[in-house]
């Protein structure tokens, strides 16, 4: 071994005050083990080293002088273009004060830091970094410190800054509370200058002295020993929380910014070079020289007097090394997407579902079974069926198992979380993982126990995350204990022979779908040319009409027109050569043209005329002849015309009639996809029934260590420990993930119980997206391959307390300002909006089919917020679903914002109370759209109501966004609206139709409203005055089908009339417009055990029972025939041609099902 590196071992030993380990001091000097043992007992021999335990120690040691900056040498790296070497130091560390270490020493960090601009994913991690920041800020986590905080909240640093690299920092004794706060954090921020000033707290009114850094960089660290070991993460940048508290004037700051370079800045201005501290000092000493206490140089740099003793207020040339205010649920989250921006390297970021959503660039080619529309393993099982589900809901699901990147739009009672469950209950069966995450806990209760009933007493899906106090069965340690300890055997045979059966039937199902995508296909090909054919056969001539049947061997329009070119004589003489040449051809053809023409007619003549009503033809040869027949010819157009629309419905009746009956085609259909679930759902079973078993020795041993890792995790932990659990999961998670596919965690959660791990899971279900914040399922991304992402935009959105200015620099400062990132915003952006406005989303599926609130809450909903789309599924029981109590507003201001009502308080109570009485037994809730109006509410009925009353009907009082993905069957909407708002509390009413349909939509059975009506029939608020005359038109509206009082608008103009009169004839009793399953039925014929559906295609398209149009009238009967109808359809050509026969099927029909 060479005397330099002996001399780097001891070099090493001193600056370490603790000693080192051989194993330490192989790992920090880069040098084999064995070489460093024979140098150490060398060295030992000389008296330079000595052993104490196990750990080595130098008999001598160097001292540097306290916060001394000592540069750390690293590699050589390539650098970018336009950007300084990661080791450049731009100014030496002052001479004073001590000396410095100038060893070359290898970096200490394990994860080597990526060169973001040379990285083909460079805007995707200037995001994180963003990202990271904007979570920071969100948390009111600001990088200042009081002025008596120093060396516990900061500690002021000598000698001179470095832009980039690595640094070594000594410690001091005075340090050591501030030591105690570092180790317990993931990182610190140097900052510089210092700026001092007071702040005057609003809340105790004493003036506070601040230290807050103008521009700041964050850092990761290690503590070894004495010495601090600091990697600076990018370059400098503005400290946002500084400069919202020195300038409050937008006016101000905006100068500011352009002043510092920082406005003009742009994420497509590759060749700017990032602001560096020696910059940011001259800019701020040349613009805003009168904010100096002193002159500014980085590289002379000074701790003395203390902060706490500074003369006066203003920027010192002071670099601070400062620990983040701590702050709640996202602090792992700012950790993971820091290290996603520096650490993890592009091949890594390409194989997740990241790539499905953020820019990158050359991304690396996949293989077929990652592209989307491809299958992977257990293709033969990813069409099973775990539920029973609508067509929307199958489209959804069927985009799940296949697509990279698929969005559900899912209104409120649409069934989204039918599908998510659905989904991940198949992503089991097929053999793959899903991870299902939402923002809140409320989507995870809807799912989660749904799933799990699938397989119930065993569980298929883990809750990773429960609200703090719930009662946990199914989390992470109870897996690895369950597995560990199994002895559980599978029943291979069983599991397969269900395997085979269920792929049987998924292939017989795929086949008759086919088969009915095909039917429907051709219906809706036969309505369109139904209605091109009508339009045909008016143009024919009367004398033509009343005969008319399609001739097969008739001419086509082409042949005649070409016929008719051919006879019509050139036209008045002109002085043009066109003109002459078309008379010379006439003047040699017109006798062959005139036989053709005549033959034509005659032919034509034959087929449409043969009674002979029309006039015969004049014999002959002249030139008037060819003027006559031209017009004859003109006269067979619209009749050719007719025949050739008549013919393609014939051959398109002809398609059909080969087709399996529609009525027995939708039967079977729904009996086979019956049998799919049945199968589908003991497969699942089979699935974890089998949990735990085929598990080898090694297997068991590597959950066992992190079983043990979970138990023996304390709060002392450090980095090195986290390191060793994440090596011991990373190994775990497949088997894992073997035995139980399916988990189920909040966004901010998943850091806990999954380590960064790229692609770890098959498919990411995200619910509830549009409360989502973009910044926290990039983790879940990353983790994943595929994404289904469920939200609706009506509902609330995310929210954030970042305000636009505050965006607006963060965005400006990491570059990702450009116009193609402006979508990225962490602030106006949520996870929905994203995934939704991707180019890379494979499909979109919208839920129309409303199953939970009474049919008049629904479609108010249905028409004020979703353009009337809704199709309303819920049964009509005869009862009203609206009511309002005319309440005149005494709306007053509330403190802090909002508005209250004593009028409404008191009316509520006294309903509530009624109901009490009168021994209402379903579930209340109360809702109002302010916060205030909602405490003293809450506050009011608790001490009003029984006990007994509250817990019986889960009463819950709260704004809109308490109620999110929560429902009661009776809901009392508190408006507070009237006169008296003020101009704030009445813009918060306007601008939030999302809250409002949040709140209304959380009722099932009865809306009841308490405000001001006449005020919110004549209001400006669309939302509010559509509610209104929803609440008046439901009180005039009979709640029950009235047979006399019809949906006469939806008939027919001819051929529903004149069969309802056949029926009548043949004394078949009928309802008309009859709703049901959320459309209006043309005819219903029902008596005991019959349920029968008449429908008139082809006259007008149907509707809805909101009267939108329904284009896929036999997916509809699917769900007729699942609620026990019976669907007879009939075309007009059907009823023209023949009606009696069609009476005649009916009432036989009618007639079977009587007597069955």
């Amino acid at each position: 071994m060479s005397d330099d590196d002996q001399e780097r071992i001891v070099g090493l030993l001193q600056q370490s005050r603790l000693g080192l380990s051989s194993r330490d001091v192989a790992r920090r000097s880069g040098l084999r083990a064995s070489d460093v043992n024979r140098c150490l007992l060398a060295l030992q021999s000389q008296g330079r080293v000595e052993r104490r335990g196990a750990k080595w120690r130098s008999t001598a040691s160097i001292q540097l002088g306290a916060g001394r900056i000592t540069p750390a040498a690293k590699p050589e790296q390539p650098t970018a273009p336009n950007r300084r070497a990661a080791s450049e130091t731009l100014w030496k560390p002052g001479a004073q004060g001590g000396s410095t270490n100038g060893e070359a020493q290898q970096s200490r960090f394990v994860k080597p830091t990526i060169d973001i601009g040379a990285s083909r994913w460079s805007d995707f991690r200037r995001l994180c970094l963003y990202y990271a920041e904007c979570v920071r800020l969100d948390q009111r986590s600001s990088i200042h410190a009081k002025s008596d905080e120093e060396n516990e909240g900061i500690v002021c640093l000598d000698g001179g800054l470095i832009n980039s690299g690595s640094l070594v920092v000594r410690t001091s004794e005075s340090w050591r509370r501030f030591m105690q706060e570092a180790a317990t954090s993931e990182y610190l921020f140097i900052g510089y200058p210092l700026h001092r000033y007071q702040w005057r707290d609003s809340h105790s009114g004493q003036t506070i002295d601040f230290v807050s850094p103008v521009f700041v960089v964050p850092c990761r660290f290690e503590i070894s020993g004495l010495n601090l070991h600091l990697e600076l993460l990018g370059a400098p940048r503005i400290n946002e929380g500084w400069l919202e508290r020195r300038l409050k004037n937008a006016d101000e700051r905006r100068a500011f910014l352009t002043l510092m370079g920082n406005a003009s800045a742009s994420g497509d201005d590759e060749a700017e070079e990032w602001l560096d501290w020696r910059q940011g000092a001259q800019l701020l000493s040349h613009y805003y020289g009168d904010w100096l206490a002193e002159p500014l140089d980085p590289a002379r740099l000074g701790s003395f007097p203390p902060l706490k003793e500074l003369p006066r207020d203003g920027l010192y040339n002071r670099a601070g090394l400062l620990v983040p205010r701590k702050w709640r649920y996202t602090n792992k989250l700012h950790g993971e997407l820091i290290a996603l921006a520096h650490e993890i390297p592009d091949d890594q970021l390409d194989e997740t579902a990241l790539r499905t959503v953020f820019p990158h660039g050359e991304p690396a080619r996949r293989g077929p079974g990652e592209e989307g529309g491809a299958e992977a393993d257990g293709s033969a099982l990813t069409t099973a069926t775990p539920l029973m589900l609508n067509a929307e809901q199958f489209a959804a699901l069927d985009a799940s198992a296949t697509e990279l990147l698929s969005v559900v739009v899912g209104p409120p009672g649409t069934g989204k979380s039918r599908v998510v469950a659905a989904t991940l209950a198949r992503q089991a069966v097929a053999g793959r993982h899903a991870l299902f995450a939402s923002r809140n806990h409320q989507a995870l209760e809807a799912v989660t126990p749904t799933v799990n009933a699938i397989t119930d007493p065993w569980p298929l899906m883990l809750r990773l995350a429960r609200p703090w106090g719930a009662a946990v069965d199914h989390s992470m340690q109870t897996a690895l204990a369950t597995l560990v300890s199994s002895d559980q055997g599978a029943d291979e045979r069983r599991a397969e022979q269900l395997r085979r059966r269920l792929a049987d039937k998924l292939v017989q199902r795929r086949k008759l779908s086919g088969q009915l995508d095909e039917a429907i296909r051709i219906r809706g090909d036969i309505s369109v040319e139904l209605f091109d054919w009508e339009d045909a056969i008016n143009a024919v001539p009367e004398a033509i009409r009343s005969g008319f049947r399609v001739q097969p061997d008739a001419p086509s329009k082409d042949e005649l027109q070409a016929c008719v070119n051919r006879v019509r004589p050139p036209g008045p003489a002109q002085l043009s050569l066109r003109w002459f040449v078309a008379w010379a051809r006439f003047r040699l053809t017109w006798r062959r043209s005139l036989a053709a023409a005549r033959s034509l007619d005659g032919r034509l003549r034959s087929l449409f005329d043969a009674g002979g009503r029309l006039p015969p033809a004049p014999s002959g040869e002249s030139h008037e002849l060819c003027d006559y027949f031209t017009k004859c010819l003109a006269f067979w157009r619209p009749v050719v015309e007719a025949n050739e629309q008549a013919a393609k419905l014939t051959q398109l009746r002809a398609s059909l009639a080969g087709l399996p009956d529609l009525d027995a085609l939708c039967r079977e259909l729904h009996r086979l996809t019956l049998e799919v679930v049945r199968l589908t759902d003991d497969l699942c079973r089979e699935v974890a029934i089998s949990t735990g078993a085929g598990i080898s020795n090694e297997e068991r041993r590597d959950l066992d260590e992190v079983l043990k890792a979970i138990a023996n995790q304390s709060a002392i932990d450090d980095d090195a420990a986290k390191r060793q659990w994440e090596r011991a999961l990373r190994k775990a998670i497949p088997i894992l993930l073997r035995h139980f596919p399916l988990m189920a965690t909040t966004n901010l959660s998943v850091q806990r119980d999954f380590s960064l791990v790229p692609g770890a899971f098959d498919l990411l279900v995200v619910d509830e997206a549009s409360q989502c914040d973009v910044a926290s399922v990039i983790p879940l991304l990353f983790r994943s391959r595929r994404v289904m992402v469920v939200g609706d935009p009506m509902q609330l959105q995310h929210v954030t307390s970042l305000s636009a200015a505050t965006d607006r620099l963060l965005r400006q400062q990491f570059r990702v300002d450009s116009d193609s990132l402006q979508r990225f915003s962490y602030r106006a952006t949520s996870l929905f909006s994203l995934a939704n406005t991707s180019p890379s989303v494979c499909q979109r599926t919208t839920l129309r089919q409303h199953h939970r609130c009474h049919p008049n809450i629904a479609e108010y909903c249905s028409d004020s917020f979703y353009k009337g789309n809704w199709i309303v599924l819920t049964e009509e029981r005869g009862d009203r679903g609206m009511q309002w109590t005319q309440v005149p507003d005494d709306s007053q201001p509330a403190p802090g914002g909002g508005a209250t009502s004593k009028a409404q308080m008191d009316a509520i109570t006294a309903e509530l109370k009624r109901l009490g009485s009168e021994g209402y037994e379903g579930t209340v809730g109360v809702v109002t759209p302010f916060r205030r109006q909602a405490d003293l509410l809450r506050d009011r009925l608790y001490q009003s109501l029984d006990k007994s009353l509250i817990e019986r009907w889960r009463l819950l009082v709260n704004t809109a966004d308490g109620f999110q993905g929560d429902e009661r069957d009776t809901v009392l909407l508190s408006l507070v609206a009237g006169p008296n708002l003020t101009s704030g509390s009445h813009g918060f009413l306007a601008s939030g139709p999302n809250r409002f349909n949040v709140a209304v939509s959380r009722a099932k059975r009865l809306l009841h409203v308490f405000g001001d009506k006449s005020w919110a029939s004549a209001c400006s608020i669309s939302h509010l005055r559509l509610l209104a005359e929803a609440c008046d038109r439901v009180a005039v509206t009979p709640s029950k089908y009235d047979p006399d009082n019809f949906r006469t608008d939806l008939v027919g103009p001819v051929w529903e009339p004149a069969l309802a009169e056949a029926m009548r004839e043949a004394g078949l009793p009928f309802f008309q417009q009859y709703p049901a399953c959320g459309r209006y039925l043309d005819f219903a014929l029902l008596r005991e055990g019959l349920k029968l559906d008449v429908e008139v295609d082809g006259e007008a398209y149907h509707r809805s029972a909101s009267g939108g149009y329904v284009m896929q009238d036999i997916r509809r009967d699917q769900m007729l025939i699942s609620a026990g109808w019976t669907v007879k359809r009939f075309w007009v050509y059907e009823l023209r041609e023949d009606m009696p026969r069609c009476v005649r099927e009916i009432a036989e029909c009618y007639g079977a099902s009587q007597t069955a």
